[in-house]
């Protein structure tokens, strides 16, 4: 009874107005159209009572009695959460309860009222609505004020319950079967949900999956860019790369698996240079979360320069730390010896 739209099984549906995921709103998912229809419907079936069954609807009474039954079903039907509020409840009660006195009070005493006994069937239709939005036993309580009444009327003004008992009695048993539905209902949305929630997670363990996939093809894609013509030449016999060209390749494939996140163009390009010159380079990715972007170009533009000054020797890049605190730590040594160490923490 509350509004909506329609969704996926993968997707589970979000809270509307208050309403968990395992109400029985998500199951019938009445939008406001809807709603107001059913409304609207009420109270020109309401209408027609008064109209039709007599003087004692027509009363000052009669009128305000199916006033506040129509103010009462629109308690039920207006959007808000499954289940309805306590101060929801306590209006919508007090509404038929006085319904049921304004009209009851007005029969004939020991007559069988007929047509204009509608209040006992509109409450209990009330009723019905107070059970699918999750009130079961506030339901009960309803039909209980609505006998109560019924039956203290054929008391007082006949000396005997009998009529009272005859007015109410059909609709307290159609509640019993309205009880089994609605916790069937309850129980079907339950499920319902706890099966979206399996969907849902499904789909994004699929989507991670297909993430995964694809970053393993784009990775596999710039490793042939790197080596797939090397070792095409080398298959054919025909390379005339020089062994040195063909180290700096097996190189640049270490690092892709040891220094990922150390690959930036400025540092590839030292890196390849200082191997040619016999620099012995080790690039290495230790971070348990990536590092900022910008201090870690920073940082391997440093690094950059001092590779680029070196004359010989060993290099070892090594960014370490994450997710909190990162450090870039660069040393040198050969002819030039160096250490630098930067660290960034996050804010």
């Amino acid at each position: 009874m509350t509004v909506g739209r329609a969704r996926t099984m993968a997707e589970p549906r979000r809270a509307r107005d208050g309403a968990a995921p395992g109400d029985p709103a998500r199951l019938l998912d009445v939008d406001r159209l809807a709603a107001g229809s059913i409304f609207a419907l009420f109270s020109l079936t309401m209408l027609a009572f008064v109209v039709n069954t007599g003087p004692m609807s027509q009363t000052p009474w009669g009128l305000t009695a199916a006033a506040a039954l129509i103010a009462a079903a629109g308690l039920v039907i207006a959007p808000g959460p499954d289940r309805l509020t306590s101060t929801r409840l306590v209006a919508i009660l007090a509404l038929t309860a006085y319904c049921n006195v304004a009209m009851v009070w007005q029969f004939t005493p020991a007559e069988w009222p007929g047509w204009a006994s509608w209040n006992f069937g509109m409450t209990a239709l009330v009723m019905i609505g107070v059970a699918f939005r999750g009130r079961i036993l506030w339901s009960w309580a309803g039909i209980a004020l609505m006998a109560a009444v019924a039956i203290s009327w054929s008391t007082i003004t006949a000396g005997s319950p009998v009529l009272g008992v005859e007015l109410s009695y059909m609709h307290v048993a159609i509640n019993v079967p309205v009880t089994f539905f609605a916790i069937g209902m309850r129980r079907s949305a339950q499920a319902i949900a706890q099966l979206q929630e399996v969907e849902h997670r499904r789909a994004v363990e699929s989507a991670a999956d297909e993430a995964r996939a694809e970053e393993r093809e784009r990775e596999l894609a710039r490793v042939r860019a790197v080596v797939a013509e090397p070792l095409r030449d080398i298959a054919d016999g025909t390379t005339t790369r020089s062994p040195t060209d063909l180290l700096v390749l097996e190189a640049r494939l270490r690092d892709r698996i040891r220094g990922r996140a150390l690959e930036a163009p400025r540092l590839r390009a030292s890196v390849d240079a200082a191997r040619r010159r016999g620099i012995t380079v080790l690039l290495l990715d230790d971070a348990a979360a990536p590092a900022p972007d910008d201090w870690l170009s920073d940082g391997l533009a440093e690094a950059a320069e001092v590779l680029d000054s070196q004359p010989d020797g060993m290099m070892t890049v090594r960014l370490s730390g994450g997710p909190e605190t990162w450090q870039l730590t660069v040393v040198a040594n050969g002819t030039l010896t160096t250490r630098t160490r930067r660290e960034h923490v996050a804010s």
